[in-house]
């Protein structure tokens, strides 16, 4: 027998499995939970108030994990080790708590318990009611990634825990935990708040304004430049957790689960930096030791010795040209408000057939419609907004502005020493954008990734939040996700293009310097040839694999929905708007994607209209398309169904956001399972829905039926509608 070989010779004999010491028990959930900023707070204000804050915290937190029976493993000081033997009880019980805790703040003055939650899902070693290994420390990082009243968990733990009611999963990328080599993936547990913790329009307000002056703290941050080491590590570092902090501010398209006090806190250490380094010569010496010992301890005392130094400075100011104005977001209204000549001629077919004695003589093609509005009357369907674009006829490869509302900044003076400890600095002038990426000229030709990219660097130049130039965008192209990128460049003489440089963002999210490398990487796949049609293949292949767009482009749609809706709201294929004694079906009267014209069908024979609609719709490689249900002067609820299918078949590429007692406030986007979703209460509480059908292939079409239903609140069985072909009435 050769050296090495084994299995020449059977035998009965059993094979003897390595030994291990410890125990590999069942499959083990484990969830980690540490109060932020804990430590300064025991600094500040004395053993005494910090032991009785922590008290109040176990007790809230042990009742919570007693109550859906977690298994505490052990405890230090404000941190919690806590054992579930499923998926689902962890992620429900860290809401429970997040819930709990929210509540108690809302009791109380001074300060309050915010605190990060992280979850893991493996088959750790258990020895002496212990757990160790890989599987443990994960979940202690991914705690430590968690901001104040979040819950992340790991990729393995949302496959295991599956759907959970009332609970969405936000993925937010990739990211590098200390101890482990690869890049781990993270998802962002978000639930529906309670009618009793919703923010009210005034903490709305608050929040929205206090992200903006964060933000704007970031973007000083972030132009510090060190005068002798421009790869100053400590410095870097710093800017680093800067820069991912104003990605979830500039990303947070709701206030769920925020708040003011909990955003300064996460600030208050940029901010003290900031004021370190513009008072760095006038602060008084005690109020200069404070903010020097709260930066170190979040930063490190050579950034500090640095500052001391005089070695830190902000970049120098760099002149920016105005972004073209936008139109403020129109008042709600059935009617499209936008403007955009089409050029291409691919419509949703519809697969229904009129009634016998239809109002009109084409059938309905579901195509788009505007959003939701609370009046019941219409405007007339002509549309009213001008056009956004103020570029010039024939714009060039790569353009030089970005389709997003300017930042709103006033000039404020420097803060005062006694007035930094009460929140973050205020908004301060323009300062040097953080460094972009300057476009290669190699792949000019390929205008769809030129003008996407030059539009990316724009942005992320201006500081302008992320949500807010989202909806910057669809209010001058509301068919945005309806074109497939590489087509973008064909549409309003190039302009649209531009807009993706959203899904440039969201690619970079999940594969950070993505667009620094994209070119040299796809020259090399292709062969070395920069000839614009093979070159924007290999820019395409590139987005799609390293922004999993497969897997993720889901998500990013998901995040378009909870930003944009309901205002400005998007190019809808269909709405259906319900009245006390008739049903108006609004479809498209042209043939082309973007094409504002529409036309409205209504219906009044109650078997009809209680029917369901069913609506074929073909979206291409990456594009998403969308429809609406609203209560136009309804006086008794209505119950609404919801239902799509591919090729007859369930599938769940659909979300819907359901909007509440107003326009304004809606739900987060929940996704349409494969057995559908039905929502009660339309024309009570619940004004529209709006459902966002997506198709995840980055390179062929695909064909979805939408079926929608209004009935009466314990109304008829379903029955056919007019609109559905023979043989798929249901």
């Amino acid at each position: 027998m050769e050296a090495g070989r084994r299995g020449d010779k059977k035998t009965n004999a059993p094979e003897t499995a390595p030994a291990v010491s410890g125990q590999f028990d069942s499959t083990v959930t484990l969830l980690f939970s540490d109060i932020r900023g804990f430590t300064e707070y025991t600094n500040q204000h004395g053993d005494e108030t910090a032991f009785k804050v922590l008290q109040e915290h176990n007790a809230i937190v042990r009742k919570q994990i007693e109550t859906f029976g977690g298994k505490v493993v052990k405890t230090q000081g404000d941190s919690f080790m806590v054992a579930f033997t499923t998926a689902k009880g962890a992620i429900i019980c860290a809401v429970a708590i997040q819930l709990a805790l929210g509540k108690a703040n809302r009791n109380q003055t001074g300060t309050r318990i915010a605190i990060g939650i992280g979850i893991n899902t493996g088959e750790p070693i258990q020895e002496g009611g212990d757990f160790f290994g890989g599987t443990v420390n994960l979940a202690a990082r991914i705690c430590a990634a968690a901001g104040p009243g979040e819950i992340f968990i790991a990729e393995t733990t949302r496959y295991v825990a599956g759907r959970i009611e009332s609970i969405d999963y936000v993925d937010r990328g990739l990211h590098e935990l200390k101890g482990f080599q690869e890049p781990q993936r993270l998802i962002e547990v978000r639930w529906q708040p309670s009618a009793a913790e919703a923010p009210s329009g005034a903490q709305e307000a608050e929040i929205a304004a206090t992200i903006e002056r964060s933000i704007d703290v970031l973007n000083r941050v972030l132009s510090i430049t060190h005068t002798d080491d421009p790869g100053f590590r400590p410095l870097v570092e710093c800017q680093t957790k800067a820069r991912d902090l104003r990605l979830r501010l500039s990303r947070s398209a709701s206030v769920q689960g925020q708040s003011a006090q909990r955003i300064q806190e996460e600030i208050r250490p940029f901010a003290d930096l900031v004021t370190l380094l513009v008072e760095r010569d006038t602060l008084e010496e005690q109020r200069s030791a404070q903010l020097e010992t709260a930066v170190a301890r979040s930063f490190g005392w050579p950034l500090v010795t640095a500052n001391a130094r005089g070695r830190l400075s902000f970049g120098a100011v760099e002149p920016r040209a105005a972004a073209p104005p936008v139109a403020p977001p129109p008042a709600p209204a059935p009617a499209p408000s936008r403007t955009s000549a089409p050029t291409r001629t691919s419509p949703p077919a519809p697969t229904r057939t009129p009634p016998p004695a239809p109002t009109r003589t084409p059938p309905p093609t579901p195509t788009r419609t505007a959003p939701p509005a609370p009046t019941p009357t219409r405007p007339p369907s002509t549309p009213t907004r001008t056009p956004a674009p103020t570029r010039t006829p024939t714009p060039p490869p790569i353009p030089t502005r970005v389709a997003v509302p300017p930042p709103v900044q006033t000039p404020a003076p420097a803060p005062k020493a006694t007035e930094v400890p009460s929140g973050p600095v205020g908004l301060r002038p323009p300062v040097a954008p953080p460094p972009t990426v300057a476009v290669d000229r190699r792949a000019a030709g390929v205008r769809w990734w030129a003008t996407a990219h030059s539009a990316w660097n724009e942005w992320k130049s201006s500081g302008i939040a992320w949500a807010y130039a989202l909806r910057g965008v669809l209010a001058q192209h509301p068919h945005l996700l309806a074109v497939p990128i590489r087509e973008s460049a064909e549409y309003d003489e190039g302009r649209l293009a531009a807009s993706y440089f959203l899904l440039f963002e969201h690619v970079e999210h999940q594969s950070p310097s993505f667009v620094q490398t994209a070119v040299e990487r796809a020259i090399a796949q292709a062969g070395g040839a920069a000839a614009p049609e093979a070159l924007g293949r290999a820019l395409y292949g590139l987005l799609v694999a390293d922004g999993r767009l497969r897997e993720t482009y889901a998500a990013f749609v998901a995040d378009a929905m909870g930003t944009a809706i309901p205002q400005p709201g998007f190019w809808a294929d269909v709405g259906i708007v319900e009245h006390e004694d008739a049903t108006d079906i609004v479809t498209r009267a042209g043939h082309g994607v973007g094409d504002p014209h529409e036309q409205s069908r209504r219906v009044t024979d109650q078997k009809t209209r209680s029917a369901e609609w069913q609506f074929a719709v073909t979206p291409g490689p990456l594009t998403a398309r969308f429809f609406y249900v609203r209560s136009g002067d309804l006086k008794s609820p209505r119950d609404v169904e919801i239902r799509v299918t591919a090729g007859g078949q369930p599938t769940d590429h659909a979300w819907y956001v359901a909007l509440k007692t107003s326009l304004v406030v809606r739900s987060e986007p929940k996704r349409i399972g494969q057995k559908g979703t039905a929502l009660k209460g339309l024309g009570r509480d619940l004004p529209g829905v709006w459902v966002g059908v997506f198709n995840p292939d980055p390179e062929r079409p695909a064909t979805y039926e939408v079926v929608l239903a209004v009935r009466p609140t314990g109304g008829p069985a379903r029955q056919s509608s007019p609109f559905a072909p023979p043989g798929r009435g249901r």
